[in-house]
């Protein structure tokens, strides 16, 4: 079955267009302990759909795309956004499966925030993301 969330890492963390613009990307659980702001991408799920007779996914997924400053921030998420952002139809290698994303849509405009503890900049974003399990 697949995992929407581990799809999508696996998609992020091996386009060439976020590692030659050195982002660093995490999924779940979020951001390490260590971590300094940076040229960062973090993602969770917020809910979607689902088939029972199907393996086809309609996730909702928050970003936060992370900069050193405002700037750097906003330039993150306009990588994220030309990486996703209307695209479809690519595999995805997951070892025991190939799953392939069908469709990714903005779903919700981005903003800026500073988070309140750490001031750190970050821009918010959310995307309908839709996968399917390829049949072998």
């Amino acid at each position: 079955m697949i995992d929407p969330l581990k799809v999508l890492y696996v998609y992020l963390t091996g386009n060439s267009e976020i590692t030659s613009n050195s982002i660093a990307v995490y999924g779940p659980p979020g951001l390490p302990v260590d971590w300094s702001p940076s040229k960062t991408i973090v993602f969770s799920g917020s809910g979607g759909l689902s088939n029972l007779n199907l393996p086809v996914f309609n996730d909702y997924i928050e970003f936060r795309c992370y900069g050193a400053s405002a700037m750097e921030a906003r330039e993150v998420h306009t990588v994220l956004y030309s990486v996703l952002h209307r695209e479809g139809l690519r595999d995805v290698d997951m070892g025991s499966y190939t799953a392939r994303i069908t469709h990714t849509q903005e779903a919700i405009r981005p903003y800026d925030l500073i988070e309140p503890v750490t001031e750190y900049f970050y821009v918010m974003v959310r995307y309908w993301v839709k996968m399917v399990e390829v049949a072998v």
